[in-house]
Parts: structure tokens; C-alpha cells; sequence
């Protein structure tokens, strides 16, 4: 029996992360090892054993009123992002259950980042999947019960790495984006999950609301890559 859940995924990681690199402009194999990368995914006991409970909940949003948990795929892009590409301060807007949050958790605690997780609901549910292992990194600050616009606004803007992971409208989402742009760093990232959500990123692409000025920005998502349907939004942001 294989022990590395992720050998199941395999062809679709690689082909996301070939095609983020293609589309970022990375050099070819910066983010996908052919020879170490899922055997190093299912070196992580805390990954192996949350994509198993993954696999195991079919719709767990049969069992509370929190979104749905996130893809293996996104996850697995997400924890690599941040190991290759040394991401050290991350914002996540929506927790739900936690799952994308384990490995965003265990990518940064490699080297002491930072984690600021913002979720709506205030309730045991929220992050309950995260194991105790992680929850007590000290680099990571949960905020439940909390509006993740009104919290943005005051944040000073230092995250490298933006992830979005729930169900919004358009408006709500759009605003969040604007959230994200005001970030001044060098480079950093934006991750959109339901991004197909009141078709949000082909109105964004048509609407030119990615743009920053002072920045080049690049992006792909299920729309563009080869995974059509299953990769999720990623927008790269270089100052000129």
C-alpha cells in the first residue's frame, strides 16, 4: 500500500508547477523537483495525514456552515511556493476547517515565518483540522470572528504571499484584491481559490484589475494553465 498520498497527484502537481514557472518567467525546475518533490510532500507527516482526511470527507460542507476545504493540488502549490521560493509572511483570508492553513503552517515554520490567519465565523470548527503540532507554532496568529476587509485595511502590508480561500461575491472579492495590491514589497503573490466565483477572474482579466502601477504582474489559473478547471488563481507582482 503507498504511504505517500501524493503520489496520486504527481502528474497534476507537476503540471501546475511547470506551468506557474512557465507563466511567472521562473527558471525551468525552480518550483518542480522531477526527482524529490512528492517523495519531499510525503516526507511531511502533517501533510500526509491531512490530505488522508481530505480524501476521507467527500463534502464537508455537509457538516458545518464553513466553506468546503481546499484541493490537494492548491495546497501542495501553496506549500511549495513557499519552501523554494523562501516566502516568509503570509495572509490568509478565510480558515474554514484549516486544511490549506496546515500547509501554509508547516511550509513557514522551516524557516520561523510568519502566518496571519483571518476568518469570519468565531467558532470551534474554525481551523480544528490544524494539528496540535502546528497550532502551537508561535508564528502564527489566528484571528476568528474577525471582517477580513476591515482588518486589511489597518495591516500594515508586509505579507509576500496573499491567499484567499472562500466564497464571495464578486464585490466582496474585488475588494479584498484591493486589499492585497496595496502591498509594496519587491515581489509577492496572490493566491485566489474559487476564483470562477460570479466568473471573478475572467471579469478581473477583461476589467484590467490585476493591474498595478509601478508593477508588472503576471498570472495563471485553471482558466490558462493545462489543468483546465482545477488549478486555482496566481498572480505574481514585480515593482519595475
Amino acid at each position: 500500500m503507498n504511504e505517500n498520498p501524493f503520489e496520486t497527484y504527481r502528474q497534476f502537481i507537476e503540471t501546475a508547477l511547470v506551468d506557474i514557472e512557465q507563466a511567472f518567467g521562473f527558471q525551468q525546475y525552480t518550483l518542480w523537483s522531477p526527482k524529490r518533490t512528492i517523495e519531499w510532500l510525503g516526507e511531511q507527516k502533517s501533510l500526509t495525514e491531512a490530505v488522508k482526511k481530505r480524501e476521507g470527507i467527500t463534502d464537508w460542507r455537509t457538516v458545518t456552515p464553513l466553506g468546503g476545504p481546499g484541493t490537494v493540488l492548491n495546497a501542495a502549490v501553496l506549500y511549495t511556493l513557499i519552501t523554494h521560493l523562501h516566502l516568509y509572511n503570509v495572509t490568509e483570508t478565510g480558515v474554514s476547517g484549516g486544511f490549506y492553513t496546515i500547509f501554509l503552517l508547516h511550509a513557514l515554520q522551516d524557516h520561523q515565518g510568519l502566518l496571519t490567519s483571518l476568518e469570519l465565523e468565531d467558532n470551534d470548527k474554525v481551523a480544528h483540522l490544524v494539528p496540535a503540532n502546528l497550532r502551537g507554532y508561535r508564528g502564527w496568529h489566528l484571528h476568528k470572528g474577525t471582517d477580513s476587509l476591515k482588518f486589511l485595511k489597518d495591516d500594515p502590508k508586509v505579507s509576500v504571499l496573499y491567499c484567499h480561500d472562500s466564497l464571495h461575491t464578486m464585490s466582496h472579492m474585488l475588494k479584498e484584491l484591493e486589499q492585497f495590491k496595496k502591498c509594496q514589497k519587491d515581489k509577492f503573490i496572490i493566491f485566489i481559490d474559487d476564483q470562477d466565483t460570479d466568473k471573478f477572474w475572467q471579469r478581473c482579466l477583461s476589467m484590467g484589475a490585476f493591474q498595478k502601477p509601478g508593477y508588472s504582474v503576471k498570472w495563471i489559473s485553471g482558466n490558462e494553465s493545462r489543468l483546465k478547471g482545477h488549478l486555482g488563481g496566481f498572480l505574481y507582482y514585480v515593482k519595475n
